[in-house]
C-alpha cells in the first residue's frame, strides 16, 4: 500500500515540475518577445519619431511583469511531503 502511495505522490510532483515548467517556458517566451519589441522600438523609424517616454515606460512593465511573474512562480505551494 506505501508503494502505491509514494507512486501517486512522485506523479503528482513530477505533474506539477510539468506544469512548472510549462509556466516558465510561457514566461520566457513572453519577456523575449517583450524585449524584442522594446529593442524595435528602440531602433530609429524612418518616418517616425520615438518617444523616450514611451520607450521607458515599456520598459518599466517589462519589467514589472518579469517581477509578477517570478512572484508567481514563488507562490506555488508545494503538494505532498516532499
Amino acid at each position: 500500500m506505501a508503494k502505491k502511495e509514494n507512486t501517486m505522490c512522485y506523479n503528482e510532483i513530477t505533474e506539477r515540475f510539468e506544469k512548472m515548467e510549462t509556466k516558465i517556458t510561457q514566461i520566457k517566451d513572453g519577456i523575449r518577445e517583450l524585449k524584442e519589441r522594446i529593442h524595435q522600438m528602440r531602433e530609429p523609424a524612418d518616418a517616425e519619431e520615438e518617444c523616450l517616454d514611451e520607450i521607458e515606460a515599456d520598459v518599466a512593465a517589462l519589467e514589472a511583469i518579469h517581477d509578477i511573474c517570478i512572484e508567481s512562480l514563488f507562490e506555488i505551494e508545494p503538494k505532498g511531503e516532499a
